[in-house]
């Protein structure tokens, strides 16, 4: 190619290449020289962070994992069943759903505020039975954790109406007459939750048999939640042992006032008379006296 034709395709070429800069882009002078437009700094939160999650709380994370881990050696549940939290802050904690518990570490258990839309924090979601946690805490200020169960004799007894009737004066130990049967709903639902809120609150105790699928049990601490679920899952079994020798005998609501009254005394080193009714005085556990005093 001759000089004279390579100089006849140098404007052709210009003019395709200004037609790819976008009209924003102007390369002139001004616009080189002039300093680059300060960063915009990020948005702030429309809300501060929670406690529940602003605060790790190593400790209750490592509660949480280790009783979801004994819960399955023990065997009162199998597989990624069931699930734990514990209240923390303004919120609480929760295993996460779908996580073996014998791989699951501290930094996976998800935390989730009681204020306003429920949202959780961490890199993976709570349980999918996270609504019945949330309610209950809402519902009873006293909850301090919460242990749901698939042991095999309870769940096997949830699937038949009734609930643990008061064939054995430890049924006291949820704090009324029986241990109830929360009407079926699906899981995960916001029915299901009502049904157990329900339960816990009619019956005035702190556990109740989830129709046709598990337990859940509420206490102060995760650990005494699932000594409870322990409990439970123990009187089933008595439960369907006696049925099979035959009519199961139950308490009167008179003989269980009593063991009720006494069951308030249950393991306390000091009891405060004062604050007793006459009633649980004169049915509390009376130790005889001491030799050493």
């Amino acid at each position: 190619m001759s000089r004279r034709q390579v100089l006849r395709l140098i404007p052709p070429l210009l003019a395709a290449a200004h037609a790819l800069v976008p009209p924003t882009a102007s390369l002139d002078a001004a616009s080189l020289a002039a300093p680059p437009a300060p960063r915009k700094p990020p948005p702030a939160p429309s809300k501060p962070l929670p406690s529940v999650f602003s605060l790790p709380a190593p400790s209750l994370r490592a509660s949480l994992v280790s009783a979801a881990q004994s819960m399955n050696a023990s065997g009162l549940n199998h597989g990624t069943a069931g699930n734990l939290s514990a209240r923390h802050g303004d919120g609480f904690l929760i295993t996460p759903s779908g996580v073996p518990y014998a791989t699951m570490g501290g930094g996976d258990v998800a935390a989730v505020d009681l204020r306003g839309e429920s949202s959780y924090y961490g890199g993976l979601p709570p349980s999918s039975e996270w609504r019945f946690h949330r309610d209950v805490y809402l519902n009873f200020p006293e909850a301090g954790a919460i242990v749901h169960t698939h042991s095999p004799y309870a769940s096997a007894l949830s699937c038949v109406s009734g609930g643990i009737p008061p064939f054995h004066y430890y049924v006291a130990l949820f704090g009324g007459k029986c241990v109830p049967r929360a009407a079926y709903a699906t899981f995960g639902s916001q029915e299901l939750s009502d049904n157990i809120v329900a339960a816990l609150r009619e019956h005035g105790v702190c556990a109740c048999l989830m129709g046709n699928h598990g337990v859940v049990v509420v206490a102060a601490s995760v650990e005494k939640a699932l000594a409870l679920a322990g409990e439970v899952e123990n009187l089933a079994r008595m439960l369907s042992i006696a049925r099979g020798f035959g009519e199961v005998q139950v308490m009167s609501d008179e003989e269980m006032e009593v063991v009720l009254a006494k069951v308030k005394t249950y393991g306390k080193k000091d009891v405060d008379l004062g604050c007793m009714c006459e009633f649980d005085r004169k049915h509390r556990i009376v130790p005889p006296p001491r030799g050493d005093a």
